[in-house]
């Protein structure tokens, strides 16, 4: 047994066996236990005082916590209405959205892209108009047919890239393209007739078939039919039918003589738009073929201009022109002919 200062033992009393219990450990312990003097008044007192002082610290800190987490969700809340008003108030910026020009014929792979350079990210072209400011490329073997604003038909080739600037602008990176100012309306102001800019000058028209293209720093314009304009920084430059100007960046120009149809044109022909046969005559269809094609069309000396005025076509046709005069004539009392790159038409035998 071990005693302590007060003279009470402080053992432990052993476990309780198995024929103990526990009630008569604890009566055991309680009974050298002894009621503690009370501490003096001023001491309570102040004891007291230091515990309600920590208490109401605890339970400010408590209180501290809950207001920042209810601030914290009152801020996000607002946070969120104000983000709600804010895009529900704000002024939407929207790009340019002008038209410029309508696509009538499209095959294979076209694509709009997000910046000037072919390596741009691009996507499929979906719709069938055409804005400023959108890029535009075709892949191999894709080719398309637009109307620009200002009337005239472009044909677009395989492996192009160019800018639509406005409806009477494209800019050309790079390929071909092929213009035809056809229908554009007789009253339209030349100055307002499109302009193509490429590296080594703008090209301008008047009422003319012809094909623009640019490889690498040269620019080369075909006319098929009336003349163009090149504007370079110091210098204009002109070419007329069967004619091919080239001109470099550096401003070195050259004219050669090109016919007015074969290899040259075959791309522009392979996306001819469609021509629509009702109220036309056979006369009038002959001749958009002669055009197309860039042949001289001549009619025997056997009533054959006579029969081909007083025949009437109905319905479209989607074809190269060679191919679709064919087939359309088939059927008639007229037959076509090609000698020596002129489209003859005679009239068919017996009638």
């Amino acid at each position: 047994m071990i005693m302590s200062n007060n003279g009470f033992s402080n053992e432990i009393p052993a476990k309780a066996g198995p024929h103990g219990s526990r009630d008569e450990l604890l009566e055991s312990l309680f009974s050298h236990a002894s009621a503690r003097e009370r501490a003096p008044a001023e001491d309570e007192q102040a004891i007291r005082a230091s515990l309600h002082s920590e208490w109401m610290g605890l339970t400010r800190q408590r209180q501290r916590k809950k207001r920042v987490i209810a601030w914290g969700i009152a801020a996000s809340a607002l946070a969120a209405t104000l983000i709600s008003v804010n895009m529900l108030n704000r002024e939407t910026v929207i790009p340019d959205m002008r038209q410029v020009a309508t696509v009538t014929k499209q095959s294979g792979n076209i694509f709009l892209h997000q910046g000037n350079e072919p390596s741009s990210e691009s996507r499929r072209l979906a719709s069938g108009n055409l804005f400023a400011g959108q890029v535009l490329s075709t892949a191999q073997d894709a080719r398309l047919v637009v109307v620009m604003g200002t009337g005239e038909v472009i044909r677009i080739n395989e492996n192009t890239h160019l800018i639509f600037d406005s409806e009477s602008e494209i800019e050309l990176v790079s390929g071909q393209v092929y213009v035809d100012s056809a229908h554009v309306p007789a009253t339209t102001d030349p100055g307002e007739a499109l302009v193509i800019q490429t590296i080594a000058g703008s090209v301008h028209h008047i009422g003319t078939q012809y094909i623009t293209g640019i490889e690498g720093s040269t620019l080369a314009v075909s006319v098929r039919e009336g003349q163009v304009m090149i504007k370079a920084e110091h210098s204009e430059s002109f070419a007329n039918r069967g004619q091919q100007i080239s001109i470099n960046r550096s401003g070195t120009t050259s004219i050669t003589a090109i016919p007015t149809h074969g290899p040259l044109w075959d791309w522009a022909e392979r996306v001819t738009p469609e021509f629509d046969l009702d109220d036309q005559s056979a006369h009038d269809f002959i001749n958009w073929v002669g055009r197309e094609t860039g042949r001289e069309v001549r009619f025997a000396p056997d009533g054959a201009e006579q029969l081909a005025r007083a025949t009437q076509l109905r319905g479209s046709i989607d074809l190269e022109p060679m191919r679709a005069l064919d087939l359309i004539l088939q059927t008639s009392d007229l037959v076509p002919m090609l000698e020596q790159e002129i489209i003859v038409i005679r009239k068919r035998k017996g009638s």
